[in-house]
């Protein structure tokens, strides 16, 4: 599958140690909820909620608590899950 890594000179691609598990607020969850992200955020099934990291344009959590893909989601204070998705299981 994609998550091993046998050929140095591949594209490498990281792979969620969530292992299938969801850790995010969707519309089907909670309309008020959905997008939002980080220790500010209502706890999702008793975990602070992340951002998925295969959705394109909001695989990063902004300081201001709510998933996206601008410079302020993705960088500084912000956190890429999509570039780091080890970062899933540190909330």
């Amino acid at each position: 599958p994609l998550c091993k890594h046998t050929n140095p000179s591949s594209v490498f691609y990281k792979c969620s140690p969530l292992k299938g598990e969801k850790r995010w607020w969707t519309l089907e969850d909670s309309e008020e909820r959905a997008g939002m992200c980080g220790r500010s955020a209502p706890l999702y099934k008793g975990y602070y909620p992340v951002c998925d990291p295969d959705d394109p344009g909001y695989s990063c959590c902004s300081p201001d608590g709510y998933c996206g893909k601008s410079e302020k989601h993705c960088t500084g204070l912000g956190i890429d899950y999509e570039k780091n998705p080890d970062l899933l299981v540190d909330e």
